[in-house]
């Protein structure tokens, strides 16, 4: 795999520095409290699935602890410090100055701080070293993944390549506590793929539900617990056994919704099943690393979800001026568009050409060509509507708002469907006096 190369400026000491920090920690009772690094959390950019960063933050801590000995606290020891008010203050900063304010409040010299974000088909995961005393960045380094199930093996080299020495420390079997005992079982083999069924069956028919997420978490939580990787493994392929592909079957239910409430309901579930496939990757390779670190005697295997598991909801393009005018727009140029539909089923070429911008216009895209396609379709068995609004991917809304921001226009669709078959077709819209007219079909 390709790591970036480690941006590093002036660091000299810096080696011996970190020895001190490593040597503080086994400071006798009675002296002056060892110095501390704190690790806030990873700030998880667009496109990174729920849990990602919290699974990178941890292997982060890990490398500090068992690669070096570093005394180093997470979010979780940090709640415990900090104070309510600094809490709602500090925590869920990412900026460098915002991290400093939280390397003073828990007294400590030194702060390790990071992001994780996608380009195209990569995950980028970048780590920043802060000297809180002079407030200054003392290290950068990055890595390029090309999977979540890559990064156990690429963090640890990089908090090595962060803190500029090899791995100084491993802990001695001898001294890891035993796992704690589990509460429950895991469910038989029969009884999990029975239970993965009814999940993926309810996300296939709808309606969408809160108890689908539950449900996501029992069967996540189940598979956390199971101890033996092959059990584990057959679970986990329960998922892509089951007869009928979610993605598609709920894709297609989204691109043939003929109104918001059965768009939005369909989307809601597409949503869900992405969230389950993207913590299944998560949870496999947090299962095998636990495994790996209870052989080698640095930790213990899975005993809880590495992870939150909440409910997945779309993006929505935040309340902006440009975003209430562009609506404002499609509303008008919905309703054109129902009037040429309407003059369609009526069977009158007039009523559909006076919808156009240039009624006359006799081209193969005109509307006199338009009418005749679509009144074959119809005879043909096809249905011809709108698409509902939320049929829309977030990132085609943020184009459409900015292109009639730039140009005026508003693009809209029709959808074609007969059976199981479904089209799109894209419609152009602009103004002509104070009404909107179709351009182009």
């Amino acid at each position: 795999m390709h790591m970036n190369r480690l941006h590093r400026p002036a660091l000299a000491g810096l080696g011996l520095l970190l020895s001190v920090l490593a040597l503080g920690c086994l400071r006798p009772a009675g002296a002056e409290e060892p110095v501390r690094v704190v690790m806030p959390g990873l700030q998880a950019h667009a496109g990174v699935p729920d849990g990602a960063a919290q699974v990178l933050g941890d292997l982060v801590l890990e490398g500090l602890l068992n690669r070096h000995g570093l005394r180093a606290l997470g979010p979780s020891d940090m709640r415990t410090l900090l104070q309510a008010e600094e809490q709602k203050r500090l925590l869920g900063c990412y900026d460098e100055a915002c991290m400093v304010s939280l390397v003073g409040a828990l007294g400590a010299d030194w702060l390790v701080g990071g992001s994780v974000g996608r380009l195209e088909d990569q995950y980028v995961l970048s780590l920043v070293l802060i000297e809180a005393k002079e407030a200054r960045v003392t290290a950068r380094v990055s890595a390029q993944l090309d999977s979540l199930k890559a990064a156990p093996a690429q963090v640890g080299p990089l908090v090595d390549r962060l803190l500029g020495q090899r791995p100084r420390v491993r802990v001695p079997s001898a001294l890891v506590a035993p796992p704690p005992a589990v509460e429950r079982a895991p469910l038989e083999l029969t009884d999990f793929r029975r239970r993965a069924e009814g999940y993926v069956a309810s996300l296939k028919r709808g309606p969408y539900a809160p108890a689908l997420v539950e449900e996501r978490r029992a069967l996540l939580e189940d598979l956390a617990i199971t101890p033996l990787a092959p059990m584990f493994l057959r679970k986990l392929n329960t998922f892509w056994a089951i007869p009928g592909a979610v993605d598609a079957d709920t894709r297609l239910q989204v691109r043939t919704a003929t109104e918001e409430g059965s768009a939005r309901d369909a989307r809601l579930r597409l949503l869900e099943w992405f969230a389950l496939v993207d913590q299944l990757e998560l949870l496999k390779a947090a299962h095998a690393r636990g495994l790996e670190m209870e052989k080698s005697g640095a930790g213990t295997r899975l005993q809880a979800l590495p992870f939150e598991v909440k409910p997945a909801l779309p993006e929505e393009l935040p309340d902006s001026p440009e975003r209430r005018a562009y609506l404002e727009a499609r509303a008008g140029a919905v309703q054109a568009v129902e009037r040429a539909l309407q003059g369609l089923e009526a069977g009158n070429p007039l009523a559909f050409a006076q919808e156009w911008f240039q009624p006359g216009d006799m081209s193969s895209s005109g509307p006199k060509a338009t009418f005749e396609e679509l009144r074959k379709h119809r005879q043909n068995g096809f249905s011809l509507r709108l698409c509902p609004l939320f049929t829309v991917s977030t990132d085609d809304l943020r184009q459409a708002v900015e292109r009639f921001r730039a140009k005026g226009e508003v693009e809209l669709c029709v959808l074609r469907t007969r059976g199981e078959f479904a089209s799109q077709q894209t419609l152009e819209l602009a103004q002509k006096s104070t009404q909107w007219r179709i351009r182009a079909w």
